[in-house]
């Protein structure tokens, strides 16, 4: 025989098998799956309400994928049961139970993506971390209320229990009914995952590709290849430059020239998911009245959409895409803006209803063994219940400090009862009714009067915020410090009431979530450095400390990435989106009229080891997406124009 006729008879040989495999027929039973797979389905359908659909045939397509990918896992569930049915009942029953719990995680992990736009995993990460003494302060911090969690627990344990109970029935009175090949079993997987495929493709080719990517980003589980980060442009080499401060600290502090013989005292109120477009003079007089008196930035930003990025970039002067090679750090020494301002003489002292502690931001800010702050008074570890009592405690220990005599202080005061679910003392009427009792932050399909319930109760809490910080005010006022003091108010970061499809924050880094009050006064009748007479350029929290040094005579160049505002030529606001206590992989750049949005290809890897950045689209300033062809001579120049400077600065190596 010659190795054709061998290879001839191999051939024959090998399509005969498959002919078998394919035929061999598998004993099913799909009527105990039958609930658990429309389970699956409403599960992803959640995942799908976390995504907003600019148009109707993007909806159907992602429903279809949807079904498509509940084919994909429930069909080899239930071909493996038909091999397991041949072990006997007791098996089955243990592989039922094993199913429904998978299932249970996966509802839980598709509720929290909605509420936080993380998955279980993440989330559990969050929670634990720094150890299991630190739950109750990450649980605070998340904000899931545990009201709306019992009802969820509630719900789903009811129809957990429900559809378990009919598969156990089934699985106890039945043993298979239904013989179908593998072939046929085969064909079903194939054209399922196929048309998933299709519908990607045609996605793609609508240019709807952002759509889908989110979609498959918000799913529990997704089977198949993972889609491949595209975005507009792909820049390449994108190296993040060297984190800024890492000179020695004390060889900075030698070079430092004091400008400013009587030192005034410094207040900095950081106010919790405080908009800026909330700052009324019906929510919030006593803010606005302070806003009189205040140098004006109505187009302010933070530097990230949740607390810890942006108190990090506040306290430290450097964006927050640095937060996580900061927080990797084997020692910290600490903000060069604080430690500058202790050495020209002043006291830091700290106030905070919410503790600084979150995601160790008190040591990377004040430093190991937190050596650049004086003093710190944190409510929510000396046990305070509720975040309206915390921040009256505050008060009333900030009101205490201002009677003590001694050498200038920098009062950093954090409030917290604006965070969701939003809060004020019962015993106080509320302004603004009717107001929701109880609201389920989940779910972002809600009516405009229902929205409406929800906003009142989020101005009561910022109204009782007001009065607090009126309270301080009033007292500066009359002890004759108020003109002579640097003030300043800043929201950590915004809010969002559904205007991109989603509630609170920590989920986008569009304006709603990112546009905060930024209200700073210096004393009265001082000299401003630079070319104070000028349109002062768009505000961030990064640039508060440099700000107020260099009107205490110390500049800060290419010491931090925060620049005075005094003294700020280029108008580029960099925020950073939240991942957890991980390197933040998306931000944006703001500069002049256009944003444009970035996103590493992973977002585990930690920043300095990635070298790949996309850019994700272009907006103008209130989010609206500019359509143009970014491989266009126009569209070039409008990325250079705009962006070019700023990203340079931050990767070297990219252009565009």
């Amino acid at each position: 025989m010659n190795c054709f006729e061998k290879a001839s008879t191999l051939w024959k040989a090998a399509l005969k098998r498959l002919r078998m495999t394919l035929g061999y027929e598998i004993e099913l039973d799909p009527a105990p799956w039958a609930p658990g797979f429309l389970l699956y389905c409403w599960i992803e359908y959640l995942a799908s309400r976390s995504v907003s659909f600019f148009r109707p045939a993007q909806e159907a397509a992602a429903y279809l994928f949807l079904v498509g990918q509940a084919v994909l896992l429930f069909l080899p569930i239930v071909a493996l049961d038909g091999l397991i049915m041949k072990k006997g009942r007791a098996w089955r029953v243990a592989f039922v139970f094993f199913v429904y719990a998978f299932v249970g995680v996966l509802y839980l992990d598709a509720l929290l993506y909605r509420m936080m736009s993380i998955h279980l995993l993440r989330g559990l990460n969050i929670l634990l971390e720094g150890g299991l003494q630190h739950l109750a302060e990450n649980w605070e911090h998340i904000g899931i209320s545990t009201g709306s969690l019992h009802r969820f627990a509630e719900g789903a344990g009811l129809v957990l229990a429900l559809t378990l109970a009919y598969s156990l029935a089934v699985v106890w009175m039945r043993s298979g009914w239904k013989k179908p090949t593998v072939g046929s079993l085969a064909a079903v997987l194939i054209i399922a995952a196929g048309s998933g495929w299709v519908l990607e493709r045609w996605d793609h080719h609508l240019g709807w590709d952002s759509r889908f990517h989110d979609l498959e980003a918000a799913m529990p589980v997704r089977i198949g290849v993972g889609r491949r980060m595209t975005g507009l442009l792909k820049l390449e080499p994108a190296k993040l430059r060297s984190l800024r401060q890492g000179q020695d600290l004390v060889m900075a502090l030698r070079t430092l020239h004091r400008g400013a013989t009587n030192l005034p005292g410094i207040f900095v109120f950081v106010l919790e998911s405080t908009r800026g477009d909330f700052v009324t003079q019906e929510i919030t007089p006593n803010l606005k009245r302070f806003s009189a008196d205040c140098l004006s930035f109505p187009d302010a930003l933070s530097s990230g959409n949740t607390s810890h990025i942006s108190w990090y970039a506040l306290l430290t002067g450097n964006f927050a895409i640095y937060y996580g090679i900061e927080k990797r750090a084997r020692a910290h020494q600490g903000s060069l803006p604080l430690a500058y301002l202790r050495y020209l003489g002043y006291k830091v002292n700290v106030f905070c209803s919410s503790t600084l502690h979150y995601h160790d931001v008190d040591e990377i800010a004040f430093g190991d063994r937190i050596a650049l702050c004086d003093s710190m008074r944190d409510e929510e570890q000396s046990g305070i219940k509720g975040a309206p009592a915390r921040d009256i405690a505050v008060t009333k220990e900030v009101l205490k400090a201002l009677e003590e005599p001694g050498r200038p202080s920098l009062l950093l005061i954090f409030f917290h009862s604006t965070h969701h679910d939003y809060n004020w003392p019962s015993s106080d009427k509320a302004t603004f009714t009717p107001f929701c009792k109880t609201w389920d932050y989940s779910n972002f399909r809600i009516g405009s009067r229902e929205l409406e319930l929800i906003k009142n109760r989020y101005r009561n809490a910022l109204h009782f915020q007001d009065k607090l910080i009126g309270q301080v005010l009033d007292k500066l006022r009359k002890s004759g410090r108020y003109k002579d003091s640097i003030i300043c108010c800043v929201g950590d970061h915004g809010e969002e009431f559904l205007e991109h499809g989603r509630l609170l924050h920590a989920s986008d880094i569009f304006r709603p979530q990112t546009h905060i009050p930024f209200l700073l006064k210096f004393p009265e009748g001082a000299k401003l450095p630079g070319a104070a007479s000028h349109r002062l350029p768009d505000a961030s929290l990064v640039d508060l400390l440099p700000t107020v040094l260099d009107y205490l005579g110390v500049g800060l160049a290419n010491a931090v990435d925060g620049e005075s505002l005094f003294r700020k030529t280029q108008n580029d606001v960099v925020i950073a989106a939240q991942n957890g206590d991980r390197d933040p992989v998306q931000f944006c750049l703001q500069s002049g009229r256009f944003k444009a949005f970035f996103e590493y290809g992973s977002d585990s890897d930690p920043t300095p080891l990635q070298s790949t950045l996309y850019l994700t689209q272009v907006t103008d300033t209130n989010d609206v997406p500019v359509r143009f062809d970014p491989r266009s001579p126009t569209g070039k120049a409008l990325l250079r124009d705009n962006f070019g400077a700023a990203l340079k600065s931050l990767y070297p190596g990219a252009r565009f």
